[in-house]
């Protein structure tokens, strides 16, 4: 994380209100975090736990499965766990609920002084012509226009911010994965939309869509053309967010759905998620210093 390029206007405040983790700065908060090295985004209160409960089971060394660990301070938006050097936290779905937790964990790791993390997001996604319960390890990040750009608006004026991943941690976790699990493991470019429906090819929307069946095959065939093995609601903005404060970004993929049918059942849904969830644990214990 690069210092020099956070806003240095909210470390003036007397007290800064993290309201959505439930922290602020009157607390200690780096004798409560101490050295944080990889923080875990997850898109649901559930996942954020599994990964949580696997970590503290190797972290305090507990032989029952049938624990629970809970999640600290506020629980109302975000589920927060801390585990060792990692904090595990869900995040909501979509990219506005993302940005809200990125931008709270972001600034505690400015109070915490941490410069060296790494960002690592797990979550479910539709594929294009993958196999359901492959795991997509994203390297490169497009908006819907098939761009590596977030674009957004400040006081009506709009901009782009470059949405990259680092290569040396895209395939540092890719070699891993492909070493230690025996899953479909891919890599492959992500696009980023701002919902699951109009801007995912669903015809099942609530609305008419202004789309045709036939635009939308001509629409994934350009996005193959393009490297694209699956779609996100996430992936641009926490992409772009994370570069431009140089913080090593992971994006990992559990694909749920092929986007071509939009076909999934909940009883599927988590069965393929898990295996996503457990390379995400397994591959932080293997990182030093970490467990």
């Amino acid at each position: 994380m690069n210092h020099n390029k956070i806003n240095d206007k909210f470390k003036q405040l007397s007290i800064d209100y993290l309201y959505h983790l439930g922290l602020d700065t009157s607390l200690n908060l780096k004798e409560i975090f101490g050295n944080i090295k990889y923080v875990v985004f997850t898109r649901t209160n559930n996942n954020s736990k599994i990964i949580a409960n696997q970590l503290a089971q190797q972290w305090y060394k507990i032989k029952n499965d049938s624990f629970t660990f809970l999640p600290i301070f506020k629980t109302e938006r975000f589920y927060m766990y801390k585990v060792g050097s990692v904090i595990v936290v869900s995040h909501g779905f979509g990219m506005a609920s993302m940005l809200i937790c990125l931008n709270e964990i972001s600034k505690l790791m400015a109070y915490l002084d941490i410069k060296d993390v790494t960002y690592i997001k797990v979550s479910a996604c539709g594929g294009l012509r993958v196999n359901l319960g492959s795991i997509l390890i994203a390297d490169e990040v497009y908006n819907t226009k098939f761009e590596p750009y977030m674009y957004a608006y400040e006081c009506g004026h709009k901009y782009k911010e470059k949405a990259y991943l680092n290569q040396d941690a895209v395939n540092h976790v890719f070699n891993f994965a492909k070493n230690h699990f025996n899953y479909n493991i891919i890599k492959g470019r992500i696009v980023g939309t701002h919902d699951l429906f109009d801007e995912q090819g669903d015809l099942n929307n609530f609305l008419e869509p202004s789309y045709t069946h036939s635009d939308l095959i001509e629409y994934f065939t350009r996005a193959e053309a393009h490297g694209v093995k699956g779609f996100d609601l996430e992936s641009c903005e926490y992409a772009a967010t994370c570069n431009a404060i140089e913080v090593n970004s992971i994006i990992i993929n559990a694909v749920v759905a092929d986007r071509y049918d939009n076909t999934y059942s909940d009883s599927s849904y988590l069965n393929y998620e898990k295996p996503a969830l457990t390379l995400v644990t397994q591959y932080l214990l293997n990182q030093e210093g970490i467990i």
